[in-house]
């Protein structure tokens, strides 16, 4: 191995190390507090990618096995791995979020959010009251916000399981989850079946616009 391999090789590792802190770190943080440390976790894949691109000929479909393989070698495992919760939930949640290329729609969608978030500072920053929102309803301005023209149902029935909001035009279902939310195989087998794509809104999401965006399809 020459020297400039093993200077790749080194900043891969400690790039491999932040996110495996970042990683137990979330493992133990309030749902509601996640938004700054996932950013941070998507900004460090983001500054491997080129590194690791080069190791795999520039062949994308081989970065999250990659990933994946180098962070499991790092992690804790046995019982200290079992006492990490949603670890493995979360780190599939970055990888998404980190491997997905961000559009001009993605962008514009950051920008809509970030306006309604300064709207709100602006309101609290004059005294006048500044009524505390459910997360649902967070959403529903999002979606009018992000998708104005286009038509919004909520609470859409597919049997007898309901989705928070939907988008007939774009096929789009969303449902806000909570930090103890586990997949409903039902509900998949029933979303698949209607072609629906199904988007997870957690708390964290609301918080963050550009994790917000970052979830919309292309």
């Amino acid at each position: 191995m020459n020297r400039d391999d093993r200077l790749i090789e080194k900043a891969i590792l400690s790039r491999v190390d932040r996110l495996v802190n970042i990683l137990i770190e979330l493992s133990h943080t309030n749902e509601h507090h996640k938004g700054t440390l996932l950013e941070e976790a998507v900004k460090v894949i983001e500054e491997m990618k080129p590194l690791l691109l080069g190791l795999v000929d520039g062949q994308e479909q081989h970065l999250e096995p990659m990933l994946r393989q180098l962070i499991s070698q790092k992690l804790p495992n046995g019982v200290i791995m079992n006492s990490f919760g949603d670890l493995q939930k979360d780190l599939t949640r970055i990888l998404n979020l980190a491997l997905r290329h961000e559009t001009s729609e993605q962008q514009n969608i950051v920008d809509k959010v970030e306006q309604l978030h300064q709207q709100q500072y602006n309101q609290s920053k004059t005294g006048h009251p500044v009524k505390k929102e459910n997360p649902k309803e967070l959403l529903e301005q999002f979606l009018k916000k992000t998708y104005p023209d286009m038509k919004i149902v909520k609470g859409y029935y597919i049997r007898s399981l309901c989705l928070d909001f939907y988008l007939p035009e774009k096929k789009l279902g969303f449902i806000l989850v909570s930090p103890q939310y586990r997949n409903n195989k039902v509900l998949e087998h029933f979303l698949k079946k209607e072609e629906i794509k199904l988007i997870e809104v957690y708390p964290a999401d609301l918080e963050n616009s550009r994790l917000l965006a970052r979830k919309m399809p292309k």
